[in-house]
């Protein structure tokens, strides 16, 4: 029994000490190691409600700051027109939920370009309209997808809240017109 005892209470002391590690890299902004040890804490010490309050904090900043790095390395193949890993980075990026709606619509456009699938691209404008519902160029495109695929009542809808946005929009006066 005091073998037992004695793994535990070393299991709690590495635990402790990966804790103590991960909010030091939290301080210095180091958000993905934080997450990283203290998960590895969580994993020692299951119990602790501290470790795990803390990591459900820090593994959602985790997230989003992996989720900007493969935007930012997506952006980067894109403009070495690497459109292969561009595709690649700003699907890890979309899996990541990243909050730069730019992510959504270049993926969108990307694979309109070179792998289209439809209903992907379509759910894909949808997000980035939603992150971004003013943005007019957004709305345009996903109403033509929307035109594309027949579906007039929602090309409509976009075309006219990018109007309301922007009155002058060729393009969006241009979508309304072929409907």
């Amino acid at each position: 029994m005091g073998k037992v005892e004695a793994e535990i209470k070393e299991k709690k002391q590495q635990a402790k000490t990966l804790f103590a590690d991960g909010l030091k890299y939290f301080a210095n902004d180091e958000v993905i190691k934080a997450a990283a040890s203290i998960h590895i804490a969580c994993k020692l010490d299951p119990e602790n409600k501290i470790f795990r309050d803390k990591y459900k904090e820090v593994r959602v900043l985790a997230r989003k700051a992996k989720g900007l790095e493969f935007f930012s390395l997506a952006e980067n193949a894109e403009n070495y027109q690497n459109y292969g890993q561009a595709i690649e980075h700003y699907r890890k990026a979309v899996d990541y939920e990243v909050d730069e709606p730019q992510a959504y619509a270049r993926l969108a456009y990307l694979l309109e370009k070179l792998d289209p699938d439809p209903r992907e691209i379509v759910r894909l404008l949808q997000i980035a309209v939603q992150k971004s519902p003013e943005n007019v160029e957004f709305r345009c495109r996903l109403g033509e997808r929307y035109a594309a695929q027949g579906l007039t009542l929602n090309a409509r809808r976009e075309f006219n809240q990018a109007l309301k946005l922007d009155k002058n929009n060729v393009r969006a006066k241009e979508g309304l017109s072929q409907l």
